[in-house]
């Protein structure tokens, strides 16, 4: 009889610990996720700007906003707005840990960077004069590459943070 208490008492242990492992690897795939999809929104804003410079019909600040509040979101908790054509929205935990929350506040001085950055460019002021805020020092003369160097570090930065983030997001749909 003493066996087999042991072994449900085992049995029982063993599988609550793989439970908690699995669900903590969901969060975190859902962390990861809404970070990877900084890179593509920073990507999108990038394209949507040069598309708008050649009079094509985008948006560059309603991808802005959802870059900004994607962003807020992985800071400070709350829903990560659903990008249109690529996913759901996704409910977010604060992050938490020092390193980690001061990466996404970098991260949102440079979404900050990049979108003033690419507001002067449409607006055909020099982008040189778009005073940084992330402390970058870009040596980049050309708009368009420096345009492009502000969404690679901002896609970085937000990858960076999402790798140590101990966060417990948790997916909603909007279906």
């Amino acid at each position: 009889m003493a066996i087999l208490l042991v072994f449900a008492l085992f049995s029982v242990v063993s599988v609550a610990l793989s439970i908690r492992a699995t669900t903590r690897s969901q969060n975190k795939a859902a962390v990861v996720e809404a970070a990877a999809r900084q890179r593509t929104l920073a990507e999108r804003y990038v394209n949507d700007v040069l598309l708008a410079r050649t009079g094509a019909q985008v948006d560059p600040a309603r991808t802005a906003g959802i870059l900004d509040q994607s962003a807020l979101a992985l800071l400070n908790g709350g829903m990560a707005p659903a990008v249109p054509g690529d996913d759901d929205d996704i409910k977010l935990s604060a992050a938490s840990g020092s390193l980690v929350r001061g990466q996404l506040e970098q991260e949102r001085r440079l979404v900050s960077d990049l979108t003033r950055t690419g507001s002067a460019l449409l607006a055909g002021r020099p982008v040189s004069d778009v005073h940084l805020t992330a402390d970058e020092h870009l040596r980049a003369r050309d708009p368009v590459t420096r345009l492009r160097i502000l969404a690679a570090l901002t896609s970085n930065v937000s990858l960076n943070a999402a790798a140590r983030s101990p966060t417990k997001p948790t997916r909603t749909s909007t279906a």
